[in-house]
């Protein structure tokens, strides 16, 4: 047996456990059509006061689908992967509070925005072939920025300065929704994350935040040359593949041609051994 029927009798088992892996595709974000949209809720004993301010957004959304058909068609995406995402405000937003003889609270955010925390697994979510709206539960997200807070009278006299650094407060566990549009070469994800902060920076009074990340990001539709173990072109690289090189090698298919060097031959298997190892 030569080194390639040796080394295929054993991938083959492996090839087809081993778990698909798609291409990831970074979406920019447009500002022009994103916003984030914060209320902000102050607690204390003399009661409680609310307001609201917005700000567009910049950033990216890093996504996997385990297809790029168009809607409504037999290759529709039927799965979405979130891998990664920064949605940042990209002016200050500002909230006051009133209340009443018992003074007024002032608080400043800067930098607010969510981020999908570093480390952390990518979630994955169902979308609707025929509308493209998805659904991806259990995302966790980070909550970036700093709030400061400054007043005067009983309420604010008690907060003085406070900075909350919104990042040491935790990753929460969202929700996150969306649509998602493949246009020839260019996918567009319309994608609603959830905004929620919780702090007691002096005792006896409690600053939530709550609001939404809505955002529009675009980018393009992955090339197969950027997935070489991606051998049967359907945009995901696992155990299908190796059985589709197989074929490529016995018919000498171009398609065989992992390494790119106009020949199909057992260099291309270990090329295509490396390729898979390393996914899309």
């Amino acid at each position: 047996m030569n080194r390639i029927a040796a080394a295929a009798s054993v991938l083959g088992p492996l090839a087809l456990a081993g778990a698909a892996a798609a291409q990831p595709i970074v979406l920019t974000v447009d500002p022009a059509q994103s916003t984030i949209d914060a209320d902000v809720e102050v607690q204390s004993a003399f009661g409680t006061s609310t307001d609201s301010d917005s700000s567009a957004v910049a950033g990216t959304v890093t996504i996997e689908l385990d297809s790029f058909g168009q809607l409504g068609g037999p290759d529709a995406p039927a799965a979405v992967t979130i891998s990664g995402f920064e949605l940042i405000a990209q002016d200050d937003l500002t909230f006051s509070f009133g209340f009443s003889i018992f003074g007024n609270v002032n608080i400043d955010a800067v930098g607010l925005g969510l981020a999908f925390p570093a480390g952390e697994p990518p979630v994955a979510g169902t979308v609707d072939p025929a509308t493209g709206a998805f659904t991806v539960a259990g995302v966790p997200s980070l909550t970036e920025g700093t709030i400061t807070a400054t007043g005067s009278g009983l309420v604010g006299g008690a907060l003085g300065t406070t900075v909350i650094d919104l990042p040491t407060l935790g990753t929460t566990i969202v929700d996150v929704t969306g649509t998602l549009v493949i246009d020839d070469d260019t996918i567009t994800a319309s994608v609603s994350t959830p905004l929620m902060a919780t702090n007691e920076p002096v005792d006896g009074v409690v600053v939530t935040v709550d609001g939404s990340a809505d955002a529009v990001a675009t980018g393009p539709v992955p090339d197969a040359a950027d997935c070489p173990c991606d051998v049967n072109l359907d945009t995901l690289c696992d155990g299908s593949d190796f059985f589709a090189w197989v074929s490529a090698f016995g018919n000498n298919d171009p398609a065989g041609d992992v390494n790119d060097d106009g020949s199909v031959d057992g260099s291309d298997f270990f090329a295509w051994v490396s390729a898979f190892g390393q996914g899309c």
